[in-house]
């Protein structure tokens, strides 16, 4: 691994071949610049002050590509110029940034960070298919809760707020003078947001599929089922229930840059702000 800010002559090697060879079957121009600071600077107007500079990307054509990395301030961008956004959307480079860079960046691997995501730019600008978007129901599937992004001690508080609403529907299902469906539907929508919100997808799945199940078959059952119905009565003769105000319980208790060859003499291309960025 090399150290923070700094690309090997190997790798340089390597990525120049890389990008020399797309440049030469497809006139698309890809650079790559590594940096350890912007020193205050936007990262979008840097990275256009950049690849203005350098004139990347033919003129007419519009066909630059800059990969750009802060290492010291742990942001990246892909910018691309006009005449690839329609292949290079926005929300497609946000996702090569989100998920093939940055889980590479954090642990410290720029280098494979950088060249596989220069590899999917490469492909996707060479084959000419658009990936499809993912859906919100495809996103919604792949959230794995706040602790995957801001620390695994969220899915430890997590525990409090999720044991809170089951609390409260293990009272209003056991409990027999809470007769109506009101109170089911109150909480359903704490199991909606809540369990989503810490563990995401599948906390989301199994919280619900408990609560939507097992609600129904206490409230049918409390009043004859052995087992059932001596905790109802207990739940009943302890805690006491008050419908008066809406209801209520109470118990009893360095810099690096290369591209697919010395220099861009085309003209330069036109960039504005076409591509997306992150940091981690």
């Amino acid at each position: 691994m090399a150290e923070p800010g700094t690309l090997s002559s190997i790798f340089k090697e390597k990525m120049e071949g890389i990008l020399a060879e797309h440049e030469k079957q497809t006139t698309n121009q890809i650079a790559i610049l590594a940096v350890q600071y912007l020193d205050g600077e936007n990262l979008e107007e840097y990275g256009i002050k950049v690849a203005e500079k350098w004139m990347l990307g033919q003129k007419g054509k519009d066909n630059g590509v800059l990969v750009l990395l802060a290492v010291g301030d742990r942001k990246v961008r892909i910018e691309v110029g006009y005449g690839l956004e329609g292949t290079l959307t926005d929300v497609y480079c946000s996702r090569v940034i989100k998920n093939t860079m940055i889980p590479l960046f954090k642990e410290g691997n720029y280098e494979e960070g950088l060249e596989k995501g220069i590899l999917q730019i490469i492909r996707i600008l060479e084959t000419g298919e658009v990936p499809t978007e993912p859906t919100l129901w495809d996103n919604f599937k792949g959230y794995r809760g706040v602790g995957e992004e801001q620390g695994f001690f969220l899915y430890i508080l997590g525990l409090v707020f999720v044991g809170i609403i089951f609390t409260f529907a293990f009272i209003a299902a056991f409990h027999k003078e809470i007769k109506g469906v009101g109170l089911f539907f109150f909480l359903l929508v704490f199991f909606q947001w809540i369990p989503t919100v810490f563990y995401g997808f599948w906390g989301w799945v199994v919280c619900n599929g408990i609560y939507l199940i097992g609600f129904p078959i206490i409230r049918l059952t409390r009043n004859w089922l052995p087992g059932i119905k001596d905790l109802s009565d207990r739940v009943t003769g302890n805690v006491s229930y008050n419908e008066g105000g809406g209801g209520g319980f109470s118990g009893s208790s360095s810099d690096s840059s290369f591209g697919s060859s010395g220099g861009f003499s085309s003209g330069g291309g036109s960039f504005g702000g076409g591509g997306s960025s992150g940091s981690w």
